[in-house]
């Protein structure tokens, strides 16, 4: 029952906008993925890059779904609501994005190095002064870097490639503070 809209040069498709407050959804999502994509490497961000125009595409979709499920015979829709856009972007983010990490994590390099990698990228961007484990594992909560063996094992690797200091000893009969100071030489490269 969708006809193509009447142009100069013949039939064109019908342009379907989205309504302000679905706009802004979009764009938060869109630097949400950005931010992701910042901290992932290979396949995934590719994936990840692509997430905002698979969230637009199947918010039309969903819209157009929605239209076809009502009673009667009503004219399409000619907007994107926010509804059908956070429901497309709830599927991206919670279904489409994990199915990718497995995905792509499989046949990409092991866990170990994309831990290292997205420490590193974080260092790089962040600049801290130090890595705290545990403030790494409660609240900056990096992808792949949730138990503090594997935040210890990804600062490790980093203190073997001259980025990070050792961690300061614990007191008397008590386990080290598991904060690495990061490298004043890498500091001053990274400015």
């Amino acid at each position: 029952m969708l006809d193509l809209a009447a142009g100069e040069d013949g039939s064109t498709p019908l342009l379907v906008m989205l309504d302000d407050a679905a706009a802004q959804c979009l764009v938060h999502f869109a630097q949400l993925m950005q931010e992701r994509k910042e901290m992932t490497i290979g396949l995934m961000r590719s994936a990840i890059g692509k997430a905002r125009g698979l969230v637009l595409r199947l918010s039309l979709v969903l819209e157009y779904l929605r239209w076809c499920g009502e009673d009667g015979y009503t004219a399409p829709p000619d907007t994107i609501t926010e509804d059908a856009l956070i429901a497309a972007a709830k599927f991206v983010s919670e279904y489409a994005m994990p199915a990718a990490e497995r995905t792509y994590g499989d046949a990409a390099c092991p866990q170990a190095d994309r831990n290292l990698t997205t420490l590193a990228r974080w260092i790089a961007k962040q600049r801290p002064n130090a890595v705290h484990v545990r403030d790494m594992q409660r609240n900056i909560r990096l992808p792949g870097l949730v138990t503090a063996d594997a935040i210890h094992a990804a600062c490790t690797a980093l203190i073997e490639a001259g980025w990070l200091g050792m961690p300061a000893p614990g007191g008397f009969q008590q386990k080290p503070r598991g904060v690495y100071p990061v490298s004043l030489r890498l500091m001053q490269v990274l400015s």
